[in-house]
């Protein structure tokens, strides 16, 4: 489910609608995949730091 969260923003809706899955999980899938995509925006710029 995170494969496809990722390519698409993290997009809760899309996510309940693939998978008919309940808004809570879909929710909790799509924070999931924000965390991913956040932590790898940051890391290049952490590694321009050093």
């Amino acid at each position: 489910m995170l494969h496809e969260a990722l390519p698409v923003g993290a997009d809760p809706l899309h996510l309940a609608l693939v998978f008919n899955m309940s808004h809570t999980a879909a929710i909790r899938y799509a924070s999931v995949a924000q965390n991913l995509l956040d932590n790898q925006i940051k890391q290049p710029a952490d590694d321009e730091d050093s």
